[in-house]
């Protein structure tokens, strides 16, 4: 994953996910800080290495980039569909570790909405009503059976990482040990 530093229209991260062929799909975000809505778009047809993969978003994209520590995600996805619109939301439930602190986990069930089998318009509130019925509904769910801590937004797979390697450097620097370093990434 590369942090996206530049040019300031360009805000985000992009990250290359490994296909079964052996190929890459590129995987751009646009946003300064989480929220709900951010733009996204996945390119699969592009032909790069991952000892490429800096090289090829600074001259082909055009991209001040920083590289982020590897980590590794597991990820499960379910969509659902709604018999009353026909839109499907898909929910998906992340596991982020960084590779060189894997202990330190990033888990969390995302939603959100993914398309429509509708070929008439539909209303943009009347998607976020329902999807609000999904989550609230995904949310007792996982409620009731004890898996959930919060319900308030989690923080991109980005800011973890992002925020696990300045309190590692941070620790580092300041000569802390390990298990320090770790508190801090988890914020206690």
């Amino acid at each position: 994953m590369f942090d996206v530093t530049g040019p300031h229209t360009e805000p985000g991260y992009a990250s290359f996910i490994q296909r079964a062929d052996g190929g890459h799909v590129l995987k751009r975000k646009w946003f300064e800080e989480d929220t709900f809505a951010r733009r996204e778009q996945l390119l699969t047809d592009i032909d790069v290495s991952p000892d490429t993969f800096k090289e090829y978003l600074q001259t082909k994209l055009n991209l001040q980039v920083e590289a982020l520590p590897p980590f590794r995600r597991v990820r499960y996805d379910v969509h659902v569909e709604s018999m009353r619109t026909g839109h499907v939301y898909g929910i998906f439930f992340d596991r982020c570790s960084v590779l060189a602190a894997p202990e330190i986990v990033l888990t969390q069930c995302e939603m959100e909405y993914r398309r429509s089998r509708s070929i008439l318009d539909h209303d943009p509130n009347e998607m976020l009503r329902e999807m609000t019925e999904v989550n609230d509904w995904l949310h007792s769910y996982l409620t009731t059976r004890n898996l959930t801590r919060e319900g308030t937004s989690t923080p991109s797979a980005r800011s973890f990482v992002t925020q696990l390697q300045r309190n590692l450097a941070y620790s580092n620097a300041a000569g802390c040990n390990r298990t320090l370093a770790l508190a801090l990434a988890l914020g206690q």
